[in-house]
């Protein structure tokens, strides 16, 4: 393994913050969205695939640095 187990654990933390920001953004999208202002859902929906994208970033580079990936709930 090229990371230690507290970087591991570290990066596994923020993974699971990443994925929460981006279900809050979709969140905050849908409510836009049911009050009919489609440009304010489109910017929060864009916020959340931008905090997935941070997610999967570090999803890969943990792969990468032979650790082991344990999304918290």
């Amino acid at each position: 393994m090229l990371i230690s187990e507290n970087m591991n654990n570290a990066i596994n933390a923020q993974i699971g913050r990443e994925f929460g920001a981006s279900l809050q953004y979709v969140q905050i999208a849908t409510y836009f969205d049911g009050e009919a202002l489609p440009k304010m859902a489109e910017f929060f929906y864009r916020q959340a695939d931008e905090e997935r994208e941070h997610a999967m970033k570090f999803v890969h580079y943990v792969i990468d640095a032979g650790g082991e990936v344990h999304i918290p709930p």
